[in-house]
């Protein structure tokens, strides 16, 4: 039976890494579909802040890991996690407390562009220093 004006004319192929298969649309042609599935990809992230005077690493430490593991679970596949996005989350927990905010993201202080493909998650905790 047709779906959105189209069927399927041949077998769906499904590997390890996505589906392809061939449907007829209501045109008469057929049109390859293809679509893969997305690949985790952990890496480690790293915080090291700058606290205000009158702050320790207590005070913060557990609602900045809390920050930043929400920012990567609002990930989509493909986007690129910015050091950027990751010290707005981590300074958010508390300004007057957090001066700055140095990220390594897979180990680099740079922004980690995944493959079109790719999930970022991350690797064991967040590390907060």
């Amino acid at each position: 039976a047709p779906v959105l004006g189209c069927w399927s004319a041949g077998p769906t192929t499904t590997g390890a890494s996505g589906v392809a298969t061939t449907v007829t649309g209501s045109d008469g042609f057929p049109h390859p579909i293809r679509w893969y599935w997305a690949v985790p990809v952990a890496i480690p992230v790293a915080l090291t802040l700058t606290l205000a005077d009158g702050y320790d690493l207590a005070d913060v430490e557990t609602d900045v890991q809390a920050a930043v593991v929400a920012l990567f679970a609002a990930l989509n596949v493909g986007e690129t996690v910015y050091t950027l996005d990751v010290q707005e989350a981590a300074a958010g927990v508390n300004r007057a407390a957090i001066n700055g905010v140095a990220v390594l993201l897979d180990g680099v202080a740079a922004d980690y562009t995944p493959a079109s493909t790719e999930i970022v998650q991350i690797d064991g905790d967040v590390v907060v220093a």
